[in-house]
Formats: C-alpha cells, sequence, structure tokens
C-alpha cells in the first residue's frame, strides 16, 4: 500500500525530529536538551514539533524505543551472520564489541538509562523488555554449544554485564563530551529536575 505525500511527509518529519533529539542527547544529555533546542536545529515552529510530539517524555520514550530496537537488530544480525569458524567465545564477545563501537552510540544509551534510573518508570519498563530479549538472543545462541539452558543463561548475563561496562568507558573517553551532569545525579551531588517540560 503507497502512503499519500502528506503521510510521507509526515513519516519523514517524526523521524528527522527523532534522529536530530537522538543527536542532541547524545552531545548533551537529556536534562540539556530543550524542546527549544530541538526546534532550533531542525528550523522548525514549536507548533509543528507540538503536532507530532506534546511532551518532551513522549518524544525521549519514542527515542529510546528507535535506539533499543536498533541495538537488538544489529546484534541478531552478527549472531546470525555466516562466520567460520565461530566459537563461543566469538559469541560472548558480540555484545561487548558492539557497545564499544562508535556507530552503537553508548553516550545515547546511557544517558537513556541514567533517566529511567532517576524515576521515568515507562523508560525502566522499555529496559527490562530489552534486557529479556537481549538475554534471550545471546542465551539461545549460547546454547547452541553448550546444551545446557542454565549455563546458557548466565553466560548471557556476564557477556551483557561486559557490555556494558564496555559501553561506560566507550562513552567516557572523549573528555570533553564526559558526561558530567549525568553523572553528578548519579552520584546524588545535583538534584533530579521533576518538572515535565511541555511545548
Amino acid at each position: 500500500m503507497l502512503l499519500s505525500r502528506k503521510a510521507v511527509e509526515q513519516v519523514n518529519t517524526r523521524e528527522r525530529i527523532l534522529d536530530a533529539t537522538s543527536r542532541l542527547i547524545y552531545k548533551r544529555g537529556i536534562h540539556d536538551t530543550s524542546l527549544a533546542d530541538i526546534c532550533f536545529t531542525l528550523k522548525i515552529s514549536r507548533g509543528t514539533l507540538y503536532y507530532y510530539y506534546k511532551t518532551k517524555d513522549k518524544l525521549i520514550t519514542d527515542v529510546l524505543d528507535m535506539h533499543l530496537k536498533s541495538s537488538l537488530s544489529v546484534i541478531r544480525a552478527e549472531l546470525e551472520r555466516e562466520i567460520m569458524p565461530r566459537g563461543m567465545n566469538e559469541v560472548l564477545d558480540v555484545v561487548p564489541n558492539i557497545f564499544q563501537n562508535p556507530s552503537f552510540s553508548s553516550k545515547l544509551h546511557l544517558h537513556l538509562l541514567y533517566e529511567g534510573y532517576f524515576g521515568n518508570k515507562t523508560i525502566i519498563k522499555r529496559f527490562s523488555i530489552f534486557f529479556s530479549e537481549l538475554k534471550k538472543i545471546l542465551s539461545d545462541k549460547l546454547n547452541e554449544y553448550l546444551g545446557d539452558a542454565e549455563k546458557a543463561d548466565k553466560l548471557a548475563e556476564l557477556s551483557i554485564q561486559a557490555g556494558y561496562g564496555k559501553a561506560f568507558l566507550s562513552a567516557v573517553s572523549d573528555i570533553r563530551s564526559f558526561m558530567f551532569d549525568d553523572l553528578q545525579l548519579f552520584t546524588g551531588n545535583r538534584k533530579k529536575k521533576v518538572k515535565t517540560e511541555q511545548i
């Protein structure tokens, strides 16, 4: 079914908004990215942004959904690639290697995770689903080598933990864009903003 020109334009505009928001969060973090910043970056009016997103929370949730869906897709594709020979160690390395790859946007991932940590229940729920799906993908693949579902689950968890360790190191490797504000929040040295920004 072909979309009308108007429908295509709406899809394109929504994608531009999500892409611009992702890039701004990557650079500045969530709390220092305002709806006005997004409008300025895209050269659109607040009314246009309001048509697609009435609150910042909804926009952040859609950015998260897009990022997590893309992340799972990349990991699945890598695990399904025909690499000969491939051993269990290569499977265990897939998530850590992807999480430290610049194309993964580890800083965006961690900014979003921190937002959930500080009380956004919607984000926590999304991440919980993501972790469950990621663990299952890895565990199923590892079980092909082990033939032991319980061991495969434990190794999958370790692989994910290693991935987050590398994601953090990747995120802070460039000191000029270090996530100082979010780390202040994380350590309790800065009070959490509770006001929801609206257009």
